[in-house]
């Protein structure tokens, strides 16, 4: 079996892409902590049959701890269409199934039903008034009890609103979104104590000037997590996503929040699809996105950098959305996306982050470890085809791809390892 220096197929060194914008070197120390499985978090929108919908999505075969159930027909509009009148059968059998396979459920709150919105014939990204606050604040608090009572202690986190300074998302004031998410905190901690309540998460880089005026306005203090979407251009890259990350917390930390943790609940790219999406509408996104390769290098450098940034928590956007999604229209057929998220998992459930560097030439060194025996790198470079040399008393290793192919180096065949842009994973095996 030949030595990865000696390697230069696509599945190893994956596509190139310009490297971002922040300046090599150290990047800031990384959180001393051993990465939990709850780090790894996924959105799934078919995972039960429903009306309406053409697919049903099988369960993930990857790993993953949390679950955000956003875009999954269990908003506020779809709870109570009607005041007084609520229908959690979808959200009992999703509730149901999180228990089965053992992760935690994060319920975002939030879109108004039109009969309590403020501004009811308004549009927005989903059905007329979603996007606007509600009318009377007591439906509001009506609405978080009712959903507190009936999963205390097993919905384990609420998420404020999604997106709020989108107004397809949310039409309405800094100050009306604070208090919204004071009656929901209050509410909340009053029927579960035990229960995380996530800010409202605004995205992209616009979304730090809103958080900043969220902060300035007292949301703060209604939050056990600050919650952001480290959402970049389709055109920007993993690590443009992770040079966001150090802003919000600069910001968070500047309104005294320091303690606060910040979980990234929704971030993805457009994946190309080898399968036809069902609805007619998606199919010309769909031809948009990264073309395999380049979206299974992504996941990997994506996932990586944001735990090394410092982010408790990655919601990846999505499982089986038919434009962003890692697996195909059929809800079955993964794309190398997917199986580079199941990859990464295993890299890092269990280990710390003990160093972050970027060379000058555009090269990524993660160094990970999970004892004083069990040491590793992960490796790439965004920019193209270079050449790395782990450490030099590592005379045997083993490296592996994110398709989870691995291949023994020894002797010379640890010197000068290329890679590319997609991450490579190089574990010490001589002691």
């Amino acid at each position: 079996m030949p030595a990865l220096s000696r390697l230069s197929d696509s599945r190893w060194l994956g596509g190139g892409h310009p490297t971002s914008s922040r300046s090599p070197g150290r990047v800031d120390p990384p959180p001393d902590a051993v990465v939990p499985e709850t780090y790894f978090g996924m959105h799934i929108h078919r995972a039960v049959p429903q009306s309406g919908e053409l697919t049903t999505t099988a369960w993930p075969v990857v790993r993953f701890g949390a679950w955000r159930l956003w875009d999954a027909h269990v908003a506020w509009a779809s709870l109570e269409p009607k005041r007084g009148v609520w229908d959690f059968s979808l959200l009992d059998r999703y509730v149901a199934l999180a228990e089965s396979a053992q992760v935690e459920v994060l319920l975002p709150l939030g879109l108004s039903p039109a009969w309590a919105a403020a501004r009811p014939k308004e549009a927005s990204a989903y059905h007329p008034g979603n996007a606007s606050e509600p009318a009377d604040m007591e439906a509001w608090d009506k609405y978080v009890r009712t959903v507190v009572s009936r999963y205390r202690g097993r919905i384990k986190a609420y998420e404020i609103w999604n997106e709020p300074n989108l107004p397809q998302f949310f039409s309405g004031h800094v100050e009306e979104m604070v208090r919204l998410a004071q009656t929901a905190y209050v509410r909340i901690k009053r029927l579960d104590a035990g229960a995380v309540v996530v800010s409202p998460s605004a995205t992209g880089r616009p979304g730090v000037a809103w958080l900043e005026s969220y902060l300035d306005a007292g949301g703060g203090r209604w939050a056990d997590v600050i919650g952001f979407h480290f959402y970049v251009g389709q055109n920007d890259s993993p690590e443009d996503m992770a040079a966001l990350v150090p802003r919000v917390r600069e910001v968070v930390d500047a309104h005294g929040f320091r303690a606060r943790p910040i979980w990234n609940t929704e971030t993805g790219w457009r994946l190309e699809g080898q399968q036809p999406a069902p609805v007619a509408r998606y199919r010309v996104q769909q031809t948009a996105g990264l073309d395999d390769t380049l979206a299974a290098a992504y996941v990997a450098r994506a996932l990586v950098l944001g735990w090394a940034e410092g982010l408790e928590r990655f919601y990846w956007y999505s499982w089986d959305n038919y434009t962003m999604g890692l697996v195909e229209a059929d809800g079955t057929t993964l794309k190398p996306a997917a199986k580079a998220y199941g990859t990464v998992y295993k890299w890092l459930i269990g280990a710390r982050v003990t160093d972050v560097s970027e060379r000058l030439d555009g090269t990524w060194t993660v160094a990970v470890r999970r004892d004083k025996d069990r040491e590793a790198v992960i490796v790439w470079n965004p920019g193209g085809v270079t050449a790395y040399s782990p450490p030099s008393l590592w005379t045997e290793a083993v490296a592996c791809n994110v398709a989870g192919e691995c291949r023994p180096l020894s002797g010379e065949g640890t010197k000068d390892v290329v890679v590319g842009a997609s991450p490579i994973f190089i574990e010490r095996t001589s002691r």
